[in-house]
């Protein structure tokens, strides 16, 4: 059982995720007792708890959804209705994110005593309960994340009670049965989880109860028809076609393309009928047809094919350009680069698999690293760094087995890229939630921020020896309570700076384990905003965010130059977009790629789609090609040893468990200078040659720390230019003088020409 549809014109929106203007309406037979789709945009007809709201992202059809949301308090919504013995419900969810159990549907008295309830177990295993018997049946049935799905729910009272599950069109035999429920009738339908102890986030949509089973779903689709290509630029097409129908309903569209016209394959689906399809080649030419598929499996016949010519110049040169998102299957809240070229990405690590993998962003392989349940460290939240070794050290988190947010831990870890093994690194002076590490001129780490509880910072810094990987807790005079995930680098004189998230600057010297005053920024706080380290050592630049947690988001951009006798700091030029939750990539042509972010006040609203590129030399900011996804709080982008950047995450939307690479204009300006030779490591103030046929025409060389990133903070981004003199097949050049300039360990070295970077060398700097 399923639902009809009114057909509406689809608005297109990237890669796999649609929005369609449609109004739900209910099956021709008179048993329905109520159909909605929150059309309304507000909770109009039903009752919720606070955390359930109505949105307009992550819909399956229609222009609104529900979302449940919880981290530690009920998020439900439900209608009442006259009381029934016998009801049949239909209803579309998806599971956006979750770390716990949760109950999807429910079936209540009019009074709200529970008689039924459906949904996940801990491993995401569909399960339900008899609350008259306190009985749970558990199935075998996984139910996957980031995925719509159609759960049909059977409920009979009294002596002879029964009830029945069905999960896309297949009955789920575990979970039905005949049962004693009592006999008081169904009078309350509700959607969401009232537990307080969970944390999850649930997209409803398309909810129907009835009081007869309806007419079985017996035959396919019909035909999809006047299936149209647009075109978009020379790598993307948008299809758009009319609605199929179907004695139930279809439950999506597949999209299937040709080169000639002749063999096709599957390239994606859609539950609405438009679907945009990216990374194509330019000034190609392609053939499309679209089937309709219902919950039953059913599938309609193959629409006539369309066919369109890719454009040849999509201004790439000027603005870069995005691949098409890949769905990874994690979430990309912490992204670390690692020497041996792929990226680590992980979530939350209270789970036994798929909670951090290793990405080849050269051939996209994926390689599940999740670390044991047995470590007990439940990395979310943490901070890191790579350390001179190589090995990633990940400090604080959520305390292990917490159901609720900002509660922190002493845990930290370390993973080698090498052997990719995880082991328990030693336990902090005091547990931290949003913390802050970062490398030291002698490569041993500097921990310091992060809360133990909710409004309880930690003001104890401590410092890890990278020889004997212990810990320490530095003299009173360092300890300082600050924001969350303060943003510290280390100056080329030896000491550390301090800048956001708090207005005021500060200065650390390690070697005395004290603070000094700074200038204050002059936009004041820069909460979620970004800070880099600009190439030379000596400039600061400060990018968006906002005063307050609720304030205004702001484009303003501010520098700090150091190297003036009293520096203080100045305005400089705005972005286009204001941002927060956002991230900033320095590229080896020097300049600032800002990615992603929102303009709203809260974690996601309004997001910015169209990221920028600061030009440190002119001051100036310059719009770049738009991603397809959003990308705000909890997401992540790191620079890629060949030159493009990578983007991931976000815990909200269709797009959470995606990464999109983006190709820089250098990367469109002419041939590439090719590094034949480095050396794999190289001393503080040595020289060393580097092998290229190009060494004539080379203008910089550079040194960038790989990133390692989350909640918009690079914990080590830097960028060394390194002196060099050119000879005829090699350059020779001359190292950092010391570890306040490089920090040691593994550095990407980049060949740059007429701004067009090399592909990077891997160099280990001591």
């Amino acid at each position: 059982m399923s639902f009809s549809r009114l057909s509406k014109r689809p608005l297109l929106i990237a890669a796999v995720s649609f929005i369609t203007l449609s109004t739900l309406t209910a099956p021709a037979s008179a048993a329905t007792v109520f159909a909605s789709g929150f059309e309304t945009g507000n909770l109009s007809g039903w009752t919720g708890s606070a955390a359930f709201t109505v949105q307009s992202t992550t819909v399956r059809s229609g222009a609104w959804a529900g979302m449940a949301s919880s981290t530690g308090a009920p998020s439900q919504a439900w209608k009442t209705f006259t009381a029934q013995p016998e009801v049949w419900a239909d209803t579309w969810f998806n599971i956006r994110s979750r770390s716990t159990a949760v109950w999807l549907v429910a079936y209540r008295k009019a009074g709200g005593g529970a008689i039924l309830l459906v949904g996940l177990d801990g491993q995401g295993r569909l399960i339900a309960r008899n609350v008259a018997t306190s009985t749970t049946f558990r199935s075998t049935v996984n139910v996957a994340a980031g995925t719509w799905h159609a759960l049909s729910v059977h409920l009979r009272v009294g002596s002879t009670g029964r009830f029945d599950v069905s999960l896309d069109g297949s009955a789920v035999t575990a979970l039905s049965r005949a049962a004693s429920f009592g006999s008081t009738g169904a009078g309350r339908f509700a959607v969401g989880d009232p537990n307080s102890a969970r944390t999850y986030r649930v997209a409803f949509d398309d909810v129907r109860v009835a009081t007869d089973a309806g007419t079985s779903d017996a035959g396919p689709p019909t035909q999809p028809m006047d299936l149209a290509a647009s075109v978009v630029n020379s790598s993307t097409v948008d299809l758009a076609w009319d609605p199929s129908t179907d004695d139930i309903g279809v439950a999506r569209y597949d999209v299937f393309r040709s080169r000639d016209g002749a063999a096709y394959t599957r390239v994606g689906s859609s539950v609405a009928p438009a679907f945009r399809d990216g990374d194509l080649a330019p000034g190609t030419r392609y053939w499309w047809a679209v089937e309709a598929v219902d919950a039953a499996g059913h599938r309609s016949p193959r629409s006539e094919p369309v066919t369109a010519t890719t454009s040849t110049d999509d201004g790439a040169a000027r603005v870069g350009r995005w691949g098409a998102p890949i769905d990874v299957g994690v979430v990309g809240v912490h992204a670390v680069v690692l020497h041996t070229g792929k990226v680590l990405l992980f979530y939350r690590t209270e789970e036994a698999t798929r909670t951090a993998l290793l990405l080849d962003p050269t051939s996209g392989a994926l390689t599940d690293v999740s670390p044991p349940v047995d470590l007990r460290y439940n990395m979310f939240c943490s901070a890191h760094v790579t350390g001179p070794d190589g090995q990633v050290f990940i400090a604080g988190g959520l305390r292990w087995g917490s159901t609720a947010i900002g509660y922190g831990t002493e845990s930290t870890a370390f993973f080698d890229p090498v052997s990719l093994s995880w082991r328990a690194g030693p336990s902090m002076s005091a547990a931290r939630w949003y913390p802050t590490v970062t490398t030291l001129p002698d490569g041993d780490s500097l921990v310091v921020a992060g809360d133990e509880s909710p409004g309880v910072r930690v003001g104890a810094v401590e410092r890890l020896d990278a020889a004997s990987r212990s810990l320490s807790v530095l003299p009173s005079s360092a300890t300082l309570e600050m924001s969350s995930y303060p943003r510290m680098f280390v100056l080329p004189d030896g000491r550390m700076i301090r800048v956001g998230q708090e207005r005021r600057t500060l200065f650390f010297d390690p070697t005395k384990a004290t603070w000094a005053q700074g200038p204050d920024m002059l936009h004041g706080a820069r909460i979620r905003g970004s800070v880099i380290l600009l190439p030379g050592l000596e400039r600061i630049l400060a990018i968006g965010g906002a005063a307050g947690v609720s304030a205004a988001t702001t484009r303003s951009t501010e520098i700090l130059d150091l190297g003036t006798a009293n520096p203080s700091w100045r305005a400089s030029a705005p972005m286009s977009e204001p941002r927060r939750n956002f991230n900033a990539v320095l590229l080896p042509d020097g300049q600032v790629f800002a990615i992603g972010g929102n303009r709203g006040t809260t974690n996601y609203d309004d997001p910015v789609l169209t990221p920028e590129l600061f030009d440190p030399r002119t001051e100036t900011w310059s719009p770049m090609a738009p991603h397809t996804m959003p990308r705000a709080y909890h997401s992540t982008a790191v620079l890629l040893p060949d030159g493009r950047v990578l983007s991931a995450g976000q815990t909200n939307g269709a797009g959470q468990t995606t990464v999109e690479m983006y190709s820089p204009p250098y990367l469109f300006a002419g041939p590439r200078p090719v590094i034949s030779g480095t050396p794999s490591s190289v001393s503080y103030g040595a020289s060393f040659q580097i092998q290229t046929a190009d060494a004539a025409t080379i203008d910089e060389i550079t040194l960038i720390r790989p990133g390692t990133v989350s909640h918009g903070v690079d914990f080590d981004q830097r960028s060394v230019a390194l002196p060099f003199t050119r000879g005829t097949s090699a350059i020779t050049v001359r190292a950092p003088p010391s570890g306040a300039h490089a920090p040691p360990g593994w550095y990407m070295l980049f060949a740059v020409r007429d701004g067009v970077p090399s592909m990077a060398r891997w160099v280990n700097v001591s």
